[in-house]
Formats: structure tokens, sequence, C-alpha cells
């Protein structure tokens, strides 16, 4: 995926088992995962808004801004709370698509070879 510009994007993912939430800042063809945070007792559910606890952690931890989230891409179950995400945001586009899930996947996995290339 080559991006043009520094873009970070927040990837939501709501699984069966588990609720992630990883934070990402793509320049060119490097990417470099800033956040992750996890609830294991989140996982299929979306309960009093909890999920939303998660994103701010997340959000703390790659000391970034959320008007400075780019991109929120949702990735399993989290459709369900798309206009939840898209208020948090203030309006930010929130992509679902399963091509961009796999893009995002594939980003992922790079970013994690590249770390570990570099370091």
């Amino acid at each position: 995926m080559k991006v043009s510009g520094k873009r970070n994007v927040l990837i939501f993912d709501l699984g069966g088992d588990t609720f992630d939430v990883s934070i990402l800042t793509i320049e060119e063809d490097i990417f470099e995962v800033k956040s992750t945070a996890r609830d294991v007792h989140l996982g299929g559910e979306d309960s009093d808004k909890s999920s939303l606890g998660v994103v701010e952690r997340s959000l703390l931890d790659a000391n970034i801004d959320k008007n400075n989230i780019d991109e929120v891409v949702l990735i399993g179950r989290s459709t369900r709370i798309l206009q939840e995400l898209q208020e948090f945001f203030n309006g930010t586009e929130i992509k679902n698509s399963i091509e961009e899930a796999a893009a995002v996947g594939a980003s992922l996995e790079a970013a994690t070879l590249q770390v570990y290339k570099i370091n």
C-alpha cells in the first residue's frame, strides 16, 4: 500500500474473543505502530460503551489527539458501533470494507516485519 504524506490510522477490531485497537502512522513505505490496546472482556459485545475507553487509552499511549486521526478502519463485528465511532472522531470517515481491512492487516504485518528488520 503506497500512501502519499503522513497518515494516522486507527484500527478498531471488535472480534468474537477480544477487542483490539491499534494506531499506526503511515508515511510512504514506513508503517510505525504507535500503540495497541486490548480488552479481553469486550469481544463480541459493546456493553456500556466501554470500547471507547480502550480507544482513548490507545490514543493516550500513542500520544495522538483524536483530531489527528486521519482514518478509522473497522474490522470484525465492530461495524455495529459505526455511528458512535464517527461521532467520537468528529465525523471522520469510517471505513469498514473487507478490502480495506485486508490492506490494513497486510500493513500491520509489514509494520511488524519492518520493526524486527530495523532493530
